[in-house]
């Protein structure tokens, strides 16, 4: 999720800058009197920055920062768990353990189904 989100936000920031390059362009080439060329480079600084935003605009929607970070949380808190389980000394304190493990997993499921229930399935 993070690689992603890391990817969506470099095209997003590529694409701005080329929006405000062309933008920049446009004005100069329309100053120096090609019209015609100035009409294609303003159409393209139009399109540029839409594509930045549905990029932007589908990154946030799909929240891959948040999923990323709770998945992250969720990964240390079973990694501490598991060694828990593997230095207990009872069966008391393995089921202990256990239960909590369980507990996470539950609760990262029904955050999971929280988030999703309310979104429709979506084509990339």
């Amino acid at each position: 999720y993070f690689a992603f989100d890391r990817i969506a936000f470099a095209v997003t920031l590529t694409l701005f800058v080329a929006s405000v390059l062309l933008s920049l362009l446009s004005l100069l080439v329309a100053l120096a009197g090609a019209e015609s060329d100035a009409d294609a480079i303003g159409f393209v600084a139009v399109l540029v920055p839409a594509i930045a935003a549905a990029v932007g605009a589908y990154a946030a929607q799909r929240e891959f920062r948040r999923q990323a970070t709770r998945s992250g949380t969720v990964t240390l808190q079973l990694a501490e768990l598991e060694r828990r389980m593997a230095d207990a000394e009872s069966w008391d304190e393995l089921r202990l353990h256990a239960t909590a493990a369980d507990r996470v997993m539950s609760s990262e499921t029904g955050d999971w189904y929280a988030v999703a229930q309310f979104r429709e399935p979506e084509l990339p």
